[in-house]
């Protein structure tokens, strides 16, 4: 997963994993807004990329894998990619939005119609920490006794 390229990351996960493309699904508001503003002149660049030479080999590696492997995915890929950018723009403002109807996601050629409650976007919404709870409440209703 490259952060800048994330929209072809998921398509590409959501290919090699078999999974539906409301499996690759997300909240982009959740990204928290971060006040820190770093100097970004070719000097500071310079002197980040010497102290941090492991971290930019890494990058570039997986980049070049991330590519490769985009290439060797047909010529439909950025067609799902771009797909996958309006379907979630859709899902994005029907979950801000007040409506109390259910959103239809057309069939396409990269997905079955599938439909979206406002439960579905309470969920989407949810931070790490709720989406743990959920999932601790519902492990022990299934266990009592457990904790």
């Amino acid at each position: 997963m490259i952060t800048e390229r994330l929209h072809e990351s998921l398509v590409l996960l959501k290919r090699l994993m078999c999974w539906r493309l409301q499996d690759i699904l997300y909240w982009p508001c959740q990204d928290p807004d971060y006040s820190l503003r770093l100097d970004n002149n070719p000097d500071s660049r310079a002197k980040h990329r010497k102290w941090s030479s492991a971290d930019y080999m890494l990058y570039e590696h997986f980049n070049k894998t991330l590519q490769r492997k985009i290439s060797k995915q047909g010529k439909d890929f950025m067609d799902e990619v771009s797909h996958f950018t309006t379907v979630l723009s859709d899902v994005c403002e029907y979950c801000q939005s007040n409506q109390k109807t259910y959103l239809v996601v057309a069939a396409s050629l990269w997905n079955q119609e599938f439909v979206l409650s406002r439960d579905y976007c309470r969920r989407m919404k949810m931070n790490t920490q709720q989406y743990l709870n959920v999932f601790k409440t519902s492990y022990q209703n299934l266990w009592p006794g457990t904790q």
